[in-house]
């Protein structure tokens, strides 16, 4: 038996965390010590960093020798720059935890058992620090969500206060908008979608500060009676590139709609930096970006001006057009389709831009917010080789930039496994398998192909898959948590970002362009008006002609408004409900499909009157035009 360090309870030799108060058995002996560094509530030092995985590394000291050891974290420990799995350090050596947090460990190092409960972090004696996308920022982060000088926070008297600078999309503390607040080391601000910590602003570097960990935490998701997803926890690090894969009717999908937010969990939460998107659900509008498995895209517009649209759509009418216009280019430069700008986009049966192009717009409609987390449901499926080569390079890009990129897929050839770093595996019923690095997901489950993972599976129930992942060495820091569940009794409705002037003349813009472009559909509804009136004229002759052809006349408008508006959000249901989940505005949606529609009906209402009355001498023109115009209108209305 061996004392905790801590509260001084009776444990077993081999114990790891004490069974009283959960701390690490860290062993003190003299000038000795072990200290444990991590997100992870259970370690000796503490460090609630978005790179730092739960359970990152450990100093160990003996008689003033210091040794680090990588503890199997998602993004390495680096000494000096080079990664190192164990070294010992000596005086002056640079110690970074991922690719960026510098970690001091000097100062934890030089206390020895006083440092065992101690988690601290330095001010450096600055007392002001200017949050934003400009690089003369204190703490920059290169997101088009955040304003040049978003916010600032800073030291009055004993007290750190946040005030918003004016920015485009606001300051949160806590998940409430605010202006100008108190900050206590405990508070979450979210800035642009990413929520930081007090600590992580002040001890990060300059430029750390747009990366996003995603925790979920004891996810269970039931579908009727049936349970499809089994409590399952996940910790991802930023830059992770994350392949989701398992057989059909495993989950897959599910999973990835719960930690994405576009479905609720039936228990457990998905937390980004440590804030729930569950609670908060409108602090995270945009830091996702969704791309579904079809390509959801408006066929008529050019490559440019999807992107174009999109921008000024989501971003709204605080960012300047030339920077949206700047930002289409560079999400162009990065898809590599330079050159294709002015491509219409096109389908299959109408000729425009390839399938593997098509994949990328989709892709980069998405890109155009710079969302932390991409989600992307079999983003090469149906695709040669080549172009699901250039997909994956892509995304693998994207990810060493420091984006978090979840993908579900089923070609899991060796090709495809070498972009990816980590790979989560699910058995049937929702079970989590296996969560690890990519590379090392072949041994685990004893195959020489990834493609055998699939059969490796069916080896073993459901139940004892679960139960090996929890007691393999990946699951300390792939997906233990601290945290226990909690029941969601708040749930705040999303205050989307509804500029609604700016949505209404985007959509307008864009729809017209869309119709106008249409050339089948604006032939039909340009000459269809015109050729009815000239045949009512052709066929009502004689006695009674005027009231008959009214009556065809009210009959043809009714018509003409069902038949230009009644499969119009049907045809885009797809890409309403994307854009909804960022931040379209109803109102807005249906606002611009009126407008342009009563433009045509305007047109085709004087068609219909200016022709026949040409025959027919109506008493009263205008009237006539008002009713048949307003007859329109309610049609329109209805039908959309």
């Amino acid at each position: 038996m061996k004392d905790c360090p801590v509260c001084g309870s009776k444990n077993n030799n081999t114990a790891k965390f004490c069974v009283d108060c959960g701390r690490p058995m860290s062993q003190v002996q003299g000038d000795s010590a072990v200290i444990t560094i991590g997100r992870g509530e259970n370690n000796t030092v503490i460090l609630n960093n978005p790179a730092v995985s739960n359970f990152h590394c450990e100093l160990v000291i003996n008689n003033g020798a210091v040794v680090i050891n990588d503890k199997n974290s998602s993004n390495g420990v680096y000494v000096n720059g080079v990664k190192i799995t164990s070294k010992t350090l000596k005086k002056g050596d640079v110690v970074t935890l991922g690719s960026k947090f510098v970690f001091d460990w000097e100062v934890y190092s030089a206390s020895g058992r006083g440092l065992l409960c101690t988690t601290r972090f330095l001010f450096q004696g600055k007392t002001e620090y200017i949050i934003g996308r400009d690089p003369s920022c204190d703490r920059q982060i290169d997101n088009i969500k955040v304003s040049r000088k978003h916010c600032r926070l800073f030291l009055e008297g004993n007290s750190w206060f946040v005030e918003d600078l004016g920015s485009s999309n606001g300051t949160f503390l806590n998940g409430g908008k605010v202006a100008k607040s108190k900050v206590i080391s405990s508070d979450i601000l979210t800035v642009g979608g990413i929520p930081f910590s007090l600590e992580s602003i002040v001890s990060g570097s300059k430029v750390s500060l747009g990366e996003t960990a995603i925790t979920a935490h004891h996810l269970v998701y039931y579908g009727g009676n049936r349970r499809l997803i089994d409590d399952i926890s996940l910790n991802i690090s930023p830059g992770q590139f994350v392949g989701l894969i398992g057989d059909s009717g495993a989950g897959k999908t599910t999973l990835m709609y719960l930690l994405c937010g576009i479905n609720r969990p039936s228990g457990g939460d998905v937390k980004i930096n440590g804030e729930s998107i569950i609670v908060h659900p409108e602090l995270f509008k945009g830091q996702f970006g969704y791309v579904p498995q079809d390509d959801i895209l408006h066929r008529e517009l050019k490559i440019i001006e999807s992107l174009e649209f999109t921008g000024k759509l989501r971003l709204g009418h605080k960012f300047d057009r030339s920077e949206i216009s700047e930002k289409a280019y560079e999400v162009i430069k990065k898809l590599n389709l330079k050159g294709k700008e002015d491509v219409i986009i096109g389908s299959p049966e109408k000729k425009g831009a390839s399938g593997g192009q098509r994949k990328r717009v989709n892709l980069g409609l998405e890109l155009m917010t710079d969302p932390g987390f991409l989600v992307l449901d079999e983003p090469t499926s149906g695709l040669d080789p080549l172009s699901d080569r250039e997909v994956m390079q892509i995304l693998r890009k994207s990810a060493d930039n420091g984006q978090t990129v979840l993908l579900t897929t089923h070609n899991i050839s060796v090709t495809n496994f070498k972009f990816l770093t980590h790979v989560i595996v699910l058995a049937q019923e929702g079970k989590l398998a296996y969560y690890g690095p990519a590379d090392e997901a072949c041994g685990y489950f004893g195959v020489d192909d990834p493609v055998y993972i699939f059969d490796a599976l069916k080896r073993k129930t459901p139940d004892e898959w679960k139960n090996a992942y929890r007691k393999s060495k990946y699951f300390l820091n792939f997906s233990y948590n601290d945290a226990k569940p909690k029941p969601h009794t708040s749930m705040r409705a999303p205050a989307l970002n509804t500029d609604f002037f700016n949505q209404v003349v985007t959509l307008v813009t864009r729809y017209f362009t869309v119709t106008v472009r249409d050339y089948e559909r604006l032939a039909l509804m340009l000459f269809i008006a015109p050729a009815i009136a000239l045949l009512v004229n052709m066929l009502f002759v004689g006695e009674a002609a005027e009231l008959k052809a009214l009556f065809i006349l009210v009959i043809s408008t009714i018509w003409l408004g069902c038949s230009n508006a009644v499969r119009e959000i049907v045809n885009e249901r797809s890409i309403f409900k994307r854009e909804r989940m960022v931040n379209l505005s109803i109102p807005a949606y249906l606002t611009s499909k009126m407008v342009v529609l009563l433009i045509f009906s305007f047109y085709q209402t004087t068609c219909l009157v200016g022709i026949t009355s040409l025959n027919f001498n109506y008493s009263n023109g205008f009237g006539l035009f008002l009713i048949l115009f307003y007859t329109s209108l309610l049609q329109l209305s209805w039908d959309c």
